[in-house]
């Protein structure tokens, strides 16, 4: 929990479990987590973007997690906080994606982020 509310990071194309179509896993599992979520009257918003980052263990012996770095991590934020309830992919996310999943987003204007 954060000043976000709660906030969940999910990667996919992990090492030794990487797919074709990580994109569209991806997009379907933020789908489903979104429609669970409006059964109970609850806003959720996602960023999705599609890059390589460092996956691997930070910090001490003291205290130590797994985590994924990296300024495409960063965008995925981004795009969450511009999101406001919506779901929202970077276009190498789109370009990934089927000819049916692309058709079942609908575009919007370019936005800036930090």
């Amino acid at each position: 929990m954060d000043d976000k509310g709660c906030v969940l990071i999910a990667c996919w194309g992990m090492p030794n479990m990487s797919y074709l179509d990580n994109a569209h896993r991806a997009l379907a599992a933020a789908a489903q987590i979104r429609s669970q979520f409006q059964r109970f009257h609850m806003e959720t918003s996602v960023g999705i973007t599609c890059a390589d980052v460092y996956c691997g263990t930070v910090g001490s012996m003291a205290r130590m997690e797994y985590a994924a770095i990296g300024s495409e991590v960063n965008m995925a934020a981004r795009l969450m906080g511009k999101a406001k309830g919506r779901l929202l992919v970077s276009q190498s996310v789109y370009s990934r994606l089927s000819t049916a999943d692309q058709d079942s987003l609908q575009a919007i204007p370019a936005l800036t982020v930090k």
